[in-house]
């Protein structure tokens, strides 16, 4: 323990049990860097290992227990983190250069705050997968890079074209591939009682499945060149921005919110059903809204371009209030 000096700790060497799995580490050297000049438990596991400060890892670490990182963590060579059964906290970016980065843990849980390589990700475990804020800029494993089922929380920049599984918030969650224009696709479900915002730049979106079909979010935002969804969308609040040109925003499912704003370059199109207390928005090109709808009132909403159109059906017996104003041209 050098914290209170935050003095560096350097490692020069192997770092092993005097019996497999009977010996954890901690090592705390403050905002002092710590260095692993080779493997943790290569030979002798440890029984767990905790590091506070800036942390460098030249080797693999293998222990019985938990793994936790409590800093930025710099790869220096291929590195693999492994656990039996037991969670792996990496609370710090990890910039990893050229280096891959493999996590198993069995089925303990695994938790990443961002990381930027150019070489691969992998993560082996049945348990949890956690990402909290951080840049994942992972070039080296795949276009579209592909995440399993996570757990998300804070604001996750992505550097790629990036897929994921079935996704939890655990807080109010922001994707957002927008400074590379990188396609996300969401291939299952997405729920949490947490508001949820995608920025897909000028690239692709996908929905795959239900959102907000367990647990539904306080607001669901949707940013990018096309959108497409292939599942009900069931939110407290709902934003639709299709910003690529010509490109019509396609309502083919039910959508179940209480303000609603549908935003398209191009035109809008229904053969679902929308359950909205407010509907807003604006199109560049022909707006038809003809499903069972129930919308409570319609707002400012402005049509423009060719052909520029607003058709809007409703339920039997269903009220309309229209605030306005209502634009073509």
């Amino acid at each position: 323990d050098s914290s209170a000096v935050n003095g560096a700790i350097d490692f020069t060497s192997t770092v092993d049990g005097a019996t497999a799995g009977a010996q954890g580490l901690t090592a705390k050297a403050g905002t002092g860097p710590v260095t692993f000049g080779a493997a943790v438990g290569g030979n002798q596991s440890l029984s767990s290992l905790a590091v506070t400060g800036p942390t460098t890892l030249t080797g693999n670490v293998t222990t019985t227990g938990t793994q936790t990182f409590n800093n930025a963590v710099t790869l220096a060579a291929p590195t693999t983190l492994a656990t039996t059964n037991a969670a792996i906290q990496l609370l710090g970016q990890i910039a990893g250069g050229t280096n891959s980065l493999k996590l198993s843990s069995g089925n303990g849980t695994q938790t990443l705050s961002g990381i930027t390589t150019s070489g691969n990700l992998t993560l082996t475990t049945t348990g949890v997968v956690t990402l909290d804020s951080g840049s994942y800029t992972i070039t080296g494993g795949g276009s579209p890079f592909i995440f399993p089922a996570v757990t998300t929380n804070g604001v996750l920049t992505l550097g790629q074209a990036t897929s994921f599984g079935a996704v939890t918030l655990g807080s109010n969650t922001t994707f957002d591939s927008s400074a590379v224009n990188g396609a996300i696709d969401f291939t299952s479900t997405v729920d949490g009682a947490f508001g949820l915002t995608v920025n897909a730049g000028s690239a692709t979106l996908a929905f795959g499945s239900a959102i907000g079909g367990t647990t539904a979010p306080t607001s669901a935002v949707a940013m990018a060149g096309s959108i497409t969804i292939g599942g009900d969308i069931n939110a407290g609040a709902v934003t639709l921005d299709s910003k690529g040109t010509g490109n019509a925003l396609a309502i083919n499912t039910t959508l179940s919110t209480g303000v609603l704003s549908l935003i398209s370059s191009g035109a809008i199109t229904e053969t679902g059903t929308i359950q909205a207390t407010t509907l807003t928005g604006s199109a560049i090109g022909s707006v038809g809204l003809i499903g069972n709808n129930l919308i409570g009132s319609v707002g400012s909403f402005a049509v423009t371009g060719p052909g520029g159109s607003f058709s809007l059906t409703e339920a039997a017996n269903q009220g309309l209030a229209v605030a306005g104003p209502l634009t073509a041209s």
